[in-house]
């Protein structure tokens, strides 16, 4: 859990750091380089329909957790100083 800053220009690599489909391939081919900002320990998270109300971009969605689930979502500068509960 946490956020990334992306460091380089998009990349192929077949390397099967997730696992491979059912073809043998590599899932999620293209990636990009990045550094950690924040890495948080999974067991203790962060308390996300608390958080979700606090941030306007996803205070607009209905499902605020999938949008965070996918691969590589802009966030606003603004947004980045947020503080977390935890």
């Amino acid at each position: 859990m946490g956020a990334l800053r992306v460091t380089g220009e998009v990349f192929q690599s077949e390397e099967p750091i997730w696992g491979l489909t059912a073809e043998g391939e590599a899932r999620y081919p293209w990636r990009y380089s990045a550094d950690p900002l924040v890495t948080l320990n999974p067991s203790k998270g962060i308390p996300g329909s608390e958080v979700a109300q606090e941030v306007a971009v996803l205070k607009r969605l209905k499902q605020w957790g999938t949008y965070l689930q996918r691969s590589l979502n802009r966030v606003p500068e603004r947004m980045v100083s947020v503080s977390s509960p935890c």
